[in-house]
């Protein structure tokens, strides 16, 4: 292979890495939540587990785009989801059930439809 040609495999290679990188840039941008971590984010993980005993926590997130400021997802021991969302006291002012794994009766096991809000 020549140089030439070498180097124009080489630009395309970069272009394309390129191109890879921009779309999961864009993919990312579409989501407002960011992952929290530390002692805040530990504290909001406990008030929602609190509501849901049994449950664990599968993440934690700060919401950026002016809803609550916490928002904790966690899975019942039956694989449904829940997501819980907590105010900057840590206080839940929202629960949103989604479909859970169907236990095969042709019913969604959280009873609703794709996704359900409860006030708390």
């Amino acid at each position: 292979m020549s140089a030439k040609r070498r180097t124009i495999a080489a630009v395309g290679v970069a272009v394309a890495i390129g191109a890879v990188a921009l779309g999961a840039a864009g993919a990312s941008g579409r989501n407002d939540d960011e992952r929290a971590t530390g002692p805040a984010a530990d504290r909001a993980a406990r008030a929602a587990v609190a509501r849901f005993p049994d449950a664990r926590v599968a993440a934690v997130e700060r919401d950026s785009d002016g809803g609550p400021p916490w928002e904790v997802e966690v899975t019942r021991p039956n694989g449904t989801t829940v997501d819980v969302e907590l105010d900057a006291g840590y206080r839940i002012v929202g629960i949103e059930e989604e479909r859970g794994p169907d236990d095969g009766d042709g019913a969604d096991d959280d009873g609703g439809g794709d996704a359900d809000f409860d006030d708390p």
